[in-house]
């Protein structure tokens, strides 16, 4: 599995100090894989979709 492209949306809280935001990566995956993992240190995902080139759903699993 290799990120070939990010789009990226942030809005920052200047108050507060937070931030929050969405991001859709394109990836290639060229062989069958079970398991895609998202690296997040320090931040909090809070759900994730997954969605083949045609725009149909993958059923997926999504945990913390």
């Amino acid at each position: 599995v290799r990120p070939v492209h990010y789009d990226l949306s942030v809005a920052v809280d200047m108050t507060n100090f937070v931030f929050g935001g969405q991001v859709a990566i394109l990836l290639d995956i060229t062989t069958h894989t079970s398991q895609i993992t998202l690296h997040k240190l320090n931040l909090n995902i809070t759900g994730a979709t997954l969605q083949k080139a045609d725009s149909t759903a993958v059923p997926e699993s999504y945990s913390k």
